[in-house]
């Protein structure tokens, strides 16, 4: 008897199928392949109605005859025969073909749920019974497919350092390391003109991604903009492309002014930023799964539509242009690209990597350009966590704890306005063990009390207090960049704040209680007397404070502006927040074209 049948599938394992090595192209392969999901299944299902589709899962219906076992049984397999059919991407890695998305490289789970029929409440109701099943799925099956055995397989693949390397490569000479570095450390960014390509071993599943990453990154923001990304990234020898790995991210040139004046605690930074929806699935189940999908994917391209803009702008404007654009020489030919990677889109969850000077304005901007979203009525909202630390830091770490912060501030009870949780990490090996983020923060706010082994607060209620709430990341911004630009004899030196940290934990192991507040209290009431400013806050006033979603203790307050002091205007350089953009299409004839202050605006004619 014919019958309908909903099937969900979902890509899983993320740590060794997407952040299994730290090259972005890679990365960027495994996640457009993930975000592609559906035309996998419409190739295997061209009779299917679509449900839904997101950033790494999608849904179906589809008629069908037989039991349910037996109807799981052909449809996975069905499915599974384009899955993991390697001829396309052989193809495509060959150069005979389009590249293409590297499903067999990927791990996904695929389950069946009958219908009785369609109406919402039924589909929603077999959703959450197939996302299930999923779940349990994923525990079934192999986190990583066993290795392969193979005569090719002459040493281990580069980048990953764990699988057979079976797929011979030509990469950069050095590939994977900062190029050519002088000066410093490794703070200036030479020319290289005599980059040689040389032929390394890759495996079959980080070549395949790696393939599709390195030609599918343009043709992401195209097929989510159309014509505005066109005119935004330009054409031909206008366009702009986008860095190649993490490590080229932050390099810049710091002899040139103003870059100069930028602390190197800034330079070789990087910055993840998440964004997870506030519950999006209970939004998504009272409007219907094809209403929120469809209106979601419509908010999130005038989104992107806004930060291209804002990194397009300033890349082609005058001022600030090195922030945004790295330019340097590969194999005798200008190479120039956009410091940013798009590691996750659509569904609930976003992921961005920028450089560190990047990260708070990026944020402001992404509060502002999302604080007035709703679907249904039911008005949307993110948890946001940023992770900063050193571009050699593993992108896998990077992303865990991102997820970290803002899965606290969830579980903190924030989820009805948009947080930004901030971590900094100056160290070169940041926690990579569970429960890694808050052991950080015990060294870094205080941990409990070794007498007793009880903390001031706990960890839920941390996590509560480090959240800024996104509607005052902007102002918070704008007025300690202002306190950063007064001469010294009227700013709170860093040093006096320093001093006054050290006096809290002179007196207590946790920064979050109220002795650390009276130290640091005493501390700068005594600054301000000695040097005649009256008290308290009148150096250190509440504006001046990361704004809270709950009343921050004083200790911490003053941690968290050491913290991020250099990540604010860093230099002195006064990086504007991202700002909504009109919401204008690009018509026939018209181009993007920057103005005198780095904006985008649309104007007649054609590029050249």
């Amino acid at each position: 008897m014919m019958g309908a049948w909903l099937c969900r599938v979902e890509g899983v394992n993320f740590n060794t199928t997407v952040f299994d090595t730290n090259d972005l192209s890679t990365v960027r392969g495994a996640s457009l392949g993930l975000l592609h999901l559906d035309r996998a299944v419409t190739a295997a299902l061209p009779e299917a109605q679509g449900v839904f589709s997101g950033a790494s899962q999608c849904a179906v219906v589809v008629d069908r005859e037989g039991d349910e076992a037996t109807v799981a049984r052909e449809l996975r397999e069905t499915i599974n025969a384009v899955l993991t059919d390697r001829t396309p991407v052989w193809m495509g890695m060959d150069k005979k073909a389009e590249t293409a998305p590297p499903f067999p490289a990927l791990t996904t789970v695929i389950d069946v749920v009958p219908l009785e029929n369609r109406d919402k409440e039924t589909v929603a109701t077999a959703l959450d019974l197939a996302e299930a099943r999923n779940r349990t799925r994923q525990f079934r099956q192999w986190t990583l497919d066993p290795l392969e055995v193979s005569t090719d397989g002459k040493d281990v693949g580069a980048f990953e350092h764990g699988r057979p390397g079976t797929v011979e490569v030509p990469l950069p000479e050095g590939k994977g390391r900062p190029r050519v570095l002088t000066g410093d450390e490794d703070d200036t960014l030479t020319d290289p003109e005599n980059e040689k390509a040389t032929t390394k071993r890759l495996s079959f599943a980080v070549a395949a991604k790696r393939a599709y990453g390195r030609t599918a990154r343009q043709d992401f923001y195209l097929d989510e903009l159309g014509a505005d990304g066109r005119a935004l990234l330009g054409t031909g020898k206008d366009r702009l492309g986008f860095v190649d790995s993490l490590e080229d991210m932050p390099h810049a040139d710091w002899t040139k002014s103003p870059l100069k004046a930028m602390p190197q605690s800034v330079r070789n930074k990087i910055a993840v930023v998440y964004a997870d929806g506030n519950g999006f699935g209970r939004i998504r189940e009272q409007v219907g799964v094809e209403a929120f999908s469809t209106e979601l994917a419509a908010l999130r391209k005038t989104l992107l539509k806004t930060i291209i803009t804002w990194f397009v702008g300033h890349a082609r404007g005058a001022q600030y242009h090195d922030l945004f654009l790295l330019k340097h020489k590969r194999n005798g030919h200008d190479r120039s690209g956009l410091r940013l990677e798009t590691l996750m889109w659509g569904g609930d969850e976003l992921l961005f990597a920028m450089p560190a000077w990047l990260a708070l304005p990026f944020a402001a901007g992404l509060h502002a350009a999302t604080k007035d979203w709703a679907i249904g009525g039911q008005p949307l909202s993110h948890a946001v966590g940023i992770t900063v630390a050193h571009h050699k830091t593993p992108i896998r770490q990077l992303t865990r704890l991102a997820h970290e912060a803002a899965d606290g501030a969830k579980a903190a009870g924030l989820k009805d306005h948009t947080t930004v949780t901030v971590d900094v990490f100056e160290s070169l090996a940041p926690p990579d063990a569970e429960n890694g983020l808050d052991r950080a923060r015990d060294r870094l706010f205080g941990a409990p009390d070794p007498s007793t082994g009880e903390a001031a607060v706990g960890e839920m209620e941390r996590a509560c207090l480090l959240a800024m709430p996104g509607d005052a990341l902007a102002t918070f911004i704008s007025g300690l960049a202002s306190e950063k630009q007064k001469d010294e004899d009227a700013a709170l030196p860093r040093s006096q704040m320093y001093a006054a940290l050290r006096a809290a934990r002179a007196e207590t192991p946790c920064l979050a209680d109220d002795a650390a507040a009276a130290a640091v209290r005493d501390a700068l009431d005594t600054y301000a007397g000695r040097m005649g400013k009256g008290a308290l806050d009148d150096v250190f006033p509440a504006r001046l404070r990361p704004p809270s979603v709950a009343e921050r203790p004083l200790g911490l307050d003053l941690a968290l502006v050491t913290e991020l002091w250099d990540y604010i205007h860093p230099g002195g350089l006064d990086i504007p927040p991202m700002t909504v953009t009109e919401n204008r299409e690009c018509g026939p004839g018209q181009r993007a074209q920057v103005n005198g202050r780095g904006l985008i605006s649309v104007a007649n004619g054609i590029r050249g």
